[in-house]
This record gives structure tokens, sequence and C-alpha cells, in this order.
């Protein structure tokens, strides 16, 4: 598939070339997960989102929420601060 994650797209059952081959695949699998981050981060900020505000405080002293317990959609209060400028627009923003 042409949009297989580096994962999926560096995933072989057996390897050519014995251990270089093997060491090659694993080379190029975190080369392209780079790649991904790289390029997420980069249209992240091109769509505006600041990415030096952590978006999740999680922390071993931090509890799962009831909403979260039961796989409920966020609080509109937090769906606003995740998004920010982007609550209620569309992907069709991009191409305008």
């Amino acid at each position: 598939m042409p949009f297989w994650d580096a994962v999926c797209s560096t995933w072989f059952c057996k390897f050519e070339a014995g251990e270089d081959g093997r060491i090659f695949g694993r080379v190029l699998r975190k080369y392209l997960e780079n790649l991904e981050k790289i390029l997420s981060r980069y249209v992240l900020l091109m769509l505006g989102f600041n990415l030096a505000k952590p978006v999740f405080y999680a922390n071993d002293n931090t509890s799962l929420t009831l909403q979260e317990l039961d796989n409920l959609p966020p609080t509109d209060a937090l769906y606003e601060e995740l998004w920010g400028s982007w609550v209620g627009s569309s992907i069709r923003r991009l191409t305008t």
C-alpha cells in the first residue's frame, strides 16, 4: 500500500543478506519513523499549532477521568483547549 507507516512498510518476515539485511531493515525503519515525526510536526506548525505547549499533562499521579474510562469524547472546554482556532473548521480549510 502506498500509505503504510514506517513499521508496516519495512516489515519483513525474513531478511535478505542475513544479519546485514536485518540491520539495514532496522536502520531504514528508524529513519522513516523519524521522518514521519518531522513531517507531522512541520504540518502542525504550518497549521498554526503551538508545539511548545504540551497538549496532555500525563504523569504517574494522573488518574483517568470517568469520561476517559467510558471512552466518551472530551468535554467542550478540553476540546476547545486542544483544537484552539480549529474548533468547528473542516479539512477543506487546508486547501483554500
